[in-house]
Order: structure tokens, then sequence, then C-alpha cells
């Protein structure tokens, strides 16, 4: 009985570590740094002042992940 309970714990911890590899792998390429040409593609910037933005408000439990 022992040796099928460590038998499956190895499987587990092999399993975790495949899974923490590949989103480790995935977060790795998301964190880096896009060019400025990037980033910035598709935005349109008007120039605002500040009296353009102080009325501006949102509730920020209108945002879902």
């Amino acid at each position: 009985m022992t040796t099928h309970l460590a038998t499956l714990a190895q499987a587990s911890v092999q399993q975790l570590r495949a899974v923490l590899s590949r989103v480790t792998a995935l977060h790795a390429d998301a964190a880096k740094p896009l060019p400025e040409h990037e980033f910035l593609a598709g935005v349109e910037a008007e120039e605002l002042s500040w009296s353009d933005w102080e009325e501006t408000s949102f509730d920020v439990r209108e945002f879902h992940g």
C-alpha cells in the first residue's frame, strides 16, 4: 500500500512541476515589454485639459474580469 501512495505522490509532484513550468513560460512571454509603437497601436489621443476629465467618474464594481 505504501508503494502505491509513494507512486501516486510522485506522479502528482511531476504533474505540478509540469503545470508550473508551463505557467511560468506563459507569463515570461507576457512580461516582455512591447516596443512603444506596438504598445500604442490603435490608441487615439487628443489634447485634453483637466476640465475635460474632472467630471469623469466610474464605478469599479461595474467592471468584471
